[in-house]
């Protein structure tokens, strides 16, 4: 312990104390010296916040208990002395009035973790139906140089101090927010926040003093049964690992190419079948191949019409639930029936048909001189030039004044 001032001494607690009873003594000897006008008592008081902002801060205590009071009070001669002349009564609100959300975080003294590196892995729906299988996926990830430590100088250089940051690698700047002063921290323009310098000569020959180095990762990835789409399965501390900070994690995002049969609603698997005209009347049966290779007997009871677009429901054959494999969701089949084409039935079918099937409505043709007779024609075969002929008459009238430049359509009446 160097032989300047005793930090613990200064806010009179022993070494052992708590980050609880650190806080305390402060706010006690705060209260009690902040309003005392004479220069002694200023310069108590000032030894008692630096005091404060070493000890709170668990990587600066563990410095200060290590190294002493010299290493710690030359970073903070060129970073915290700069409220040195400043009002003691704005420090006590800048500290306990008005500490933004992020001078807390800050003040926890905490090594920040790197942002998570994202990854796609490609599934299919099978995958994630039957899971018990597993997909790499392949990053880059950017990690500490090994052959330096992160120093980014070779082993043995001669490595200096910043005299910009004071060896701490970062420098500090007060921003206005509002009715609050935040201090900002940020990597320190000269060093690049490594807190040292050295020669272009003795720069790490691996990672050319960058102090990372970029390299391929691949991860093992665990599909089980009723996983998602865009599903996030972590890996913790596999991504990025920057000096200065806790390695981040790798994330792989589950990323299904669509089915050519099936498609997920969430537990449920949809269906669209198109069956014929006699198959909707008369019965259907079909084979269907399931996601995991099961063949299924799908058909309908005889005397059972299906109609185009009803929905018939599988029970028990949807996907399985996450965590619950054997609990399943439902297969929902849509059906499309295709009717003939025109003129393909022939006279006499249409006999038969009218036979055998419920009768219709008897027509009388009405007689008059408002009896018109006209045609259909399927609108497939028409040509609307390009227009919906379904669409509001209103929309049609903004688009005529929109052609028009907007003007009034329609007659006009002439100025006698």
């Amino acid at each position: 312990m160097s032989s300047r001032k005793n930090l613990y001494e200064v806010l009179g607690v022993k070494e052992t104390a708590s980050q609880t009873e650190i806080k305390k003594a402060f706010k006690d000897l705060t209260k009690k010296h902040r309003q005392a006008t004479s220069p002694e008592a200023k310069e108590r008081y000032r030894d008692i916040q630096h005091a404060y902002e070493i000890l709170s801060v668990p990587s600066k205590r563990e410095w200060y208990d290590e190294f002493g009071q010299e290493e710690e009070e030359e970073v903070d001669d060129g970073v915290e002395r700069e409220t040195t002349d400043s009002d003691p009564d704005q420090d006590f609100h800048n500290i306990f009035g008005n500490m933004s959300i992020f001078s807390q975080l800050n003040s926890q003294g905490r090594l920040a973790k790197c942002e998570p590196l994202l990854t796609r892995v490609e599934v299919s729906l099978e995958d994630l139906y039957n899971g018990n299988t597993t997909k790499s996926a392949h990053v880059r990830r950017e990690v500490i140089c090994g052959e330096c430590s992160g120093e980014g100088a070779k082993v043995g250089s001669k490595i200096q101090k910043c005299d910009t940051c004071k060896g701490s690698g970062v420098e500090f700047k007060h921003q206005q927010m509002g009715f609050f002063i935040n201090r900002v921290s940020m990597a320190c323009s000269t060093c690049s926040g490594r807190g040292k310098v050295f020669s272009d000569e003795d720069k790490c020959v691996k990672c050319s003093g960058s102090r990372t180095i970029t390299e391929d990762k691949t991860v093992e990835v665990s599909i089980e049964p009723g996983m998602r789409n865009m599903q996030k399965i972590e890996f913790t501390g596999e991504g990025n690992h920057l000096p200065g900070h806790l390695a981040g994690d790798l994330v792989a995002v589950l990323d299904y190419v669509e089915h050519e049969d099936f498609q997920r609603a969430q537990d449920n698997l949809l269906m669209h079948k198109t069956i014929s005209l006699v198959e909707a009347l008369c019965g259907y049966r079909v084979m269907i191949k399931h996601l995991d290779g099961r063949q299924l007997y799908i058909h309908n009871n005889p005397g059972e019409v299906i109609k185009s677009g009803s929905h018939l429901v599988v029970k028990n054959e949807g996907m399985p639930r996450l965590g619950r494999p054997f609990e399943k969701g439902d297969l929902l089949i849509r059906f499309s029936v295709e009717y003939p084409e025109n003129s393909s039935l022939s006279s006499d079918s249409i006999d038969a048909l009218k036979r055998i099937l419920p009768s219709v409505p008897d027509f009388v043709m009405p007689q008059g001189e408002n009896v018109e007779e006209v045609n259909m024609y399927d609108l497939e075969d028409m040509n609307f030039a390009g227009s919906n002929p379904f669409q509001k008459f209103g929309d049609q009238e903004d688009e005529d004044d929109e052609a028009f430049g907007g003007g009034a359509t329609g007659i006009q009446c002439q100025t006698q």
